[in-house]
């Protein structure tokens, strides 16, 4: 629902959402389990920045999160 909701206000590349979670929420998922894992260190600055870049990567143009009504 949240994709589509996205797709359907234009702030969303019209890619399937499988693509759109894939290049979204899976890095954060995979960095969130390396920092668990001890294999990074926790550092809030750089977890931000990611992100930004994931959520930049699936936008159209430069919409914040709070721009997207669901």
């Amino acid at each position: 629902m949240f994709f589509e909701e996205g797709k359907a206000q234009g702030l969303f590349h019209s890619l399937k959402n499988k693509a759109l979670y894939a290049i979204s929420l899976e890095p954060a998922v995979a960095l969130g389990r390396s920092i668990r894992r001890g294999q990074l260190k926790y550092d809030k600055a750089e977890l931000e920045l990611v992100c930004n870049l994931c959520w930049q990567t699936i936008t159209c143009s430069t919409h914040s999160l709070d721009t997207l009504k669901v």
